[in-house]
């Protein structure tokens, strides 16, 4: 949720600050190295029945997060 939460943020204050073609090539670097930081923190960790149940929960939030940029890349 605090992820999710300052993801959204973020994109906020870039939408504020940041147009046009620029908008879209910021979210797509900003995405992309969201992504490649979940990743590595997920291949960090060994998971059980419900850690496995939990990490499910949090990446389609991430990803319900990411959809509404409206970026294709993404």
């Amino acid at each position: 949720t605090k992820v999710v939460e300052y993801v959204t943020k973020m994109h906020a204050i870039m939408k504020d600050n940041v147009d046009g073609g620029n908008f879209k090539a910021v979210l797509a670097e900003f995405g992309g190295r969201l992504f490649t930081t979940i990743v590595n923190h997920i291949k960090v960790f060994s998971y059980n029945l419900t850690g496995t149940m939990y990490l499910v929960c949090d990446v389609n939030e991430y990803r319900r997060c990411v959809a509404n940029w409206g970026i294709a890349e993404l």
